[in-house]
């Protein structure tokens, strides 16, 4: 005669299964499978596995199934979950450079912070492979350029290293983003801009202040 922990030890048996299943469907990219999957009361979408601590989303984000992330992330799926190592959801899509993948993530406030057991976080990965777009995309969101790894080195360190010059120049620009800066300041700037100034050197790097010339152009020439 069956008992009640008989009837537990199977439904917990049937929930792990569900769950397994769901991580493997996400890791293929079975759509199909993973709808029908998620609107079970049984699954879990956050679920870990217990090897790795991955879940469905690092899987699906790791191996690019851009439909299936999005069928997650309605879900509500804890998007900053880290595996045993650190890595996150938007870490693995920085590093597999699934761009619309991480665009996502960002847009659903994944936080681009998070560092991983080496201390290293989702920018550090894209400018130590010269991963342009994705930094673009990283940057907007304010990633912190500041962060440093375990071994001291930050994302310009790695830029710097590769002679990612275009690279570089994005992470310098960052500082002095347009919206950030007083255009009061800027059109001083511009007045007394001379490449041999002193003062224009100690305030902004020559080719910090072109791009940002372009972009204040009809400004600068007002009364």
């Amino acid at each position: 005669m069956r008992t009640f922990s008989d009837f537990f030890f199977d439904k917990n048996k049937n929930q792990k299964m569900i769950n397994r299943t769901l991580l493997k469907a996400c890791k293929i990219g079975d759509t199909k499978l993973v709808v029908s999957l998620l609107s079970k009361n049984n699954v879990d979408p956050n679920f870990q596995e217990e090897q790795t601590g991955t879940t469905p989303l690092i899987l699906a984000c790791k191996n690019g199934h851009l439909g299936v992330v999005s069928l997650l992330l309605e879900k509500n799926v804890n998007i900053n979950t880290q595996e045993n190592y650190g890595d996150t959801a938007l870490i693995k899509a920085c590093r597999c450079r699934h761009k619309d993948i991480v665009s996502l993530l960002l847009e659903k406030n994944a936080n681009p912070d998070i560092r991983d057991v080496d201390g290293i976080t989702a920018l550090i990965y894209a400018c130590n492979r010269g991963f342009k777009d994705i930094i673009s995309l990283l940057l907007e969101k304010n990633a912190d350029i500041n962060i440093e790894d375990k071994g001291g080195k930050t994302a310009l360190f790695f830029a710097s290293k590769n002679r990612y010059d275009d690279i570089i120049f994005l992470l310098k620009l960052s500082k002095y983003k347009k919206e950030s800066l007083p255009k009061k300041i800027l059109l001083l700037c511009c007045r007394e801009y001379c490449e041999d100034s002193v003062f224009f050197k100690d305030f902004l790097p020559l080719d910090i202040f072109r791009y940002i010339f372009d972009i204040y152009r009809e400004d600068f020439f007002l009364d």
